[in-house]
């Protein structure tokens, strides 16, 4: 059975990797709309991009911080383990992030079109979850 501790630590890391998931996805709609409303032009749309992925890295460290801890990895596995949850789920959740948010980082668009690609990869790369809310 989980302490308070190790649940509370699992709770937060899935708050902050599905908080994550839907930024990453709301941030990259708007980015397409942003352009296609006039709203932002495309150098400000990249800008906005760039600027959201770095927000994404910081929060991404957050889970590299706590795996680099053995004492805080034991407490947030312990806290999977207790509901019968799968680590290697949220190592995967991890690795999707994170790769989406390295690209982002660097992007470089010049038209609307490489913009509505990189949306609908990004959609793809990291797929909703169902969600009460």
């Amino acid at each position: 059975m989980a302490t308070s501790e190790q649940f509370h630590l699992f709770i937060q890391a899935l708050q902050n990797m599905e908080g994550l998931r839907n930024d990453m996805r709301r941030n990259a709609q708007a980015y397409s709309s942003d352009v296609q409303s006039g709203r932002l032009t495309i150098a400000q749309v990249q800008d906005v991009a760039r600027a959201d992925a770095g927000q994404y890295q910081r929060r991404l460290k957050w889970m590299v911080d706590i795996f680099n801890n053995p004492t805080r990895r034991a407490r947030l596995i312990g806290g999977i383990t207790a509901i019968a949850g799968d680590v290697q789920e949220l190592i995967d959740a991890y690795t999707q992030m994170k790769a989406v948010a390295d690209q982002q980082e660097v992007v470089a668009w010049t038209t609307s079109v490489q913009i509505d690609a990189a949306v609908a990869a990004l959609l793809a790369a990291v797929p909703a979850h169902d969600r009460v809310f």
